[in-house]
């Protein structure tokens, strides 16, 4: 999954992705995992040209608009952007009260002649596709950044986002057209026994054949459930080392 994300962003359309999985699947670790620094320059993205700014839009109020998350948007992107003269211009922006889309054109346009890439990692996109404030009008624009900038979007979601969308208009907005949907699944049994030795290697605690059979019986092969029936396994282990 994270090299399907990085092949895209590779591309020279710098291609934005959703990814969708259920609750508590990892999609939050993966976007966390994809901004860490030391993860990005590994895949050849350089933090000198690369921001990448993860925003949990979880927490924001459903009585949130463009302007408002624009504005967070900005301001995240500012702190990494290495750019003086892109960040002199975001500050500016920043002091209007309204975001004209002209504005935000120039602003990427900016970016871009500065060499500059952005990708937004989006928590719980959700949340703007199945609010009222968020009519048709936004969408557009946010395509129209990421067609025409060194723009990317990588989202996250429990269902695919044209699912989760406030009105018929923004379900038929050619926006979602911009993603590849990457879908997070169960882990499989190899990838269950590599998660749990990985996590034990630097300790002095091995786990048995038969306690690891009943890990998986008790928690499936759910990541989030497993590293919780892990984590109780390894405290009576350690107890007993």
């Amino acid at each position: 999954e994270v090299e399907q994300i990085f092949g895209r962003l590779r591309n020279a359309e710098f291609e934005s992705s959703s990814l969708v999985g259920d609750h508590r699947i990892g999609k939050t670790s993966l976007l966390k995992y994809l901004a860490n620094p030391e993860v990005r320059e590994a895949h050849g993205f350089k933090s000198g040209r690369h921001s990448f700014v993860y925003v949990d839009l979880q927490v924001v109020p459903q009585a949130m608009d463009p302007d408002r998350l624009w504005h967070r948007l900005l301001m995240l992107m500012r702190q990494q952007c290495a750019d003086q003269g892109v960040k002199e211009t975001v500050a500016a922006v920043l002091k209007r009260d309204e975001l004209d889309p002209f504005e935000l054109d120039e602003l990427f346009q900016e970016l871009d002649d500065s060499g500059q890439h952005v990708v937004f990692l989006l928590d719980e996109f959700e949340r703007v596709t199945a609010n009222p404030n968020f009519g048709p009008d936004f969408f557009f624009g946010m395509r129209s950044l990421a067609i025409q900038h060194k723009v990317a979007l990588v989202t996250s979601s429990r269902r695919e986002l044209v699912e989760v969308c406030s009105s018929p208009e923004v379900r038929s907005s050619p926006f979602f057209n911009i993603f590849a949907n990457i879908r997070l699944r169960m882990f499989s049994q190899t990838e269950c026994e590599l998660l749990i030795k990985g996590a034990l290697a630097q300790t002095e605690v091995a786990f048995t054949g038969p306690e690891l059979d009943s890990v998986v019986a008790l928690a499936g092969l759910h990541p989030y459930f497993l590293q919780v029936a892990c984590h109780k396994l390894f405290e009576i282990g350690r107890a007993h080392v």
